[in-house]
């Protein structure tokens, strides 16, 4: 092919994907009408999750922070469903086959499977197979001709339908129609079913924000900041919506249990009264979905998860209101205690508050915004290392030294954006891959170790200005 010029390569197989490193997803676990159980689906709006997840009405905790998440300006949400264990599929026997409810819980009663006619057109089987949900067609299979081709397509196609194999590989006749039956739904939430769903998100899924929407339990805290802890992100915890400063001061004293765990994590309060799908009704919501997303929005903006999403850059788009509303003298105490207040300011409901539920005497570690930072650059760090695996160990030192500039790049690049802090690179952060941690043990060992040392830029929590009033007979500049 001459240059200048163009070429497309068609290849067997596409590039192997890099690392997820988008920080500002989110991670939420609670109860839905239904969705599959012990996996995660990700979805990209309210729509979708309804697809997948059902109505409000199946677990509105969930569906109303899923939904003020997109509203803020999220834009990938994974889902993981809390089902409790006495929870069971509804199914019915269809030809040579058994028609399953792709998930667990009583929405499966409502669902018929009938077998029609292909039609002329079809090439793979006269018979079709209809799925109908609470009154309404909702699928329909191409043309089959085996129990095992509708197994295949369910599988592949379907969001409601599982089918297993009886006996024989025949399907219904034409006209066959079936109504699942025996689903029930258990909504029972302990700290172990938080914990189960949680375990869906794997490390390999990147940094982002988790969140069990509204549970307020301590147990329910330490299932999301034990993950937290173990896969590199931030927790987003709801504390119980009350007007009572106490209740809010001893729901973070009990995390102080937990720590570290609690460096990398937001107690928020209160929850926001927020418009419903059809207005003008509206809902109470807590607030770790807005959070959510104007982490999101915050992170997309500027591509540093450092930033605060918060004061003039954590305006709610569509909150209306909160349900408490506190002293400056009270605010003031349990932002101290660790606690995210969210106010009204302006009209506006916006967070006013960046602190990690850490508590005031983790001074390293009081700023939610320089732990979001670290979470960030442990998982960057982690793509580059991936580099390193299985790579010659030279004599010279030149992979410590290509190691050693691959991390200063991406703490460079971290710094250029103001995450961290110091007049100069070298006041910001240090990387080191000499001999004193890469020594001859190690290096016999088969190991290749790095030391990234950062101070994160903290957040502007008060702002003062004085206005002096200067005498008319008096210059400004004798004045100063």
């Amino acid at each position: 092919m001459p240059r200048p010029g163009t070429q497309i390569d068609i290849v067997d197989g596409a590039p192997p994907g890099g690392a997820i490193l988008d920080s500002g997803q989110a991670f939420f676990v609670g109860v839905s009408e239904r969705g599959p159980v012990g996996e995660y689906v990700r979805v990209s709006s309210l729509r979708n999750y309804e697809a997948n997840f059902g109505s409000r009405m199946g677990g509105s905790l969930l569906y109303d922070s899923a939904g003020a998440f997109f509203a803020e300006g999220g834009a990938v949400l994974l889902v993981s469903r809390v089902s409790g264990p006495s929870a069971t599929r509804a199914q019915i026997p269809f030809g040579d086959a058994a028609a399953i409810a792709a998930s667990p819980g009583a929405w499966g009663n409502d669902i018929d499977v009938a077998a029609v006619d292909a039609g002329s057109l079809s090439t793979t089987g006269s018979t079709a197979v209809e799925v109908t949900y609470d009154g309404t067609v909702v699928e329909r299979s191409p043309g089959l001709a085996t129990v095992d081709d509708l197994v295949l397509w369910a599988q592949e196609h379907s969001d409601y339908v599982r089918f297993t194999k009886g006996a024989g590989n025949a399907l219904p006749t034409v006209g066959t129609t079936v109504s699942l039956a025996g689903g029930t739904t258990d909504n029972s939430i302990t700290s172990t079913g938080v914990a189960d769903a949680l375990d869906a998100f794997t490390y390999e899924l990147g940094p982002g924000q988790v969140a069990a929407p509204g549970l307020t339990t301590v147990a329910t805290h330490a299932a999301v900041l034990e993950h937290c802890y173990g896969t590199r992100r931030n927790a987003l915890l709801d504390l119980p919506d009350s007007s009572d400063p106490t209740v809010l001061t001893a729901a973070i004293t009990a995390l102080a249990g937990y720590a570290p765990w609690t460096r990398f994590a937001a107690a928020l309060a209160p929850w926001a009264v927020y418009p419903a799908s059809t207005p003008p009704a509206t809902v109470v919501i807590p607030y770790s979905g807005i959070q959510a997303g104007l982490i999101a929005r915050s992170d997309a903006a500027t591509n540093n998860p450092n930033v605060p999403a918060a004061g003039a850059n954590g305006i709610s788009r569509m909150a209306l209101g909160l349900t408490q509303t506190y002293s400056d003298d009270v605010r003031q105490a349990l932002n101290e205690a660790g606690i995210i207040i969210a106010i009204v300011k302006y009209g506006d409901v916006r967070t006013y508050g960046y602190r990690t539920a850490s508590g005031p005497n983790d001074t390293n570690w009081l700023w939610y915004g320089g732990s979001r930072e670290v979470n960030a650059l442990a998982h960057e760090a982690d793509a580059i290392a991936e580099n390193y695996v299985l790579r010659q160990i030279d004599g010279q030192g030149a992979l410590f030294a290509s190691l050693h500039n691959a991390l200063k790049g991406l703490c460079l690049e971290h710094y250029t954006r103001g995450a961290l802090y110091g007049a100069t690179p070298d006041e910001a952060f240090r990387v080191d891959t000499g001999p004193t941690i890469n020594t001859e043990q190690t290096t016999a060992a088969g190991e290749i170790h790095a030391v990234i040392r950062v101070r994160t830029s903290p957040a502007a929590e008060w702002v003062q200005i004085s206005i002096v009033k200067v005498p008319i007979e008096t210059s400004l500049a004798v004045a100063a």
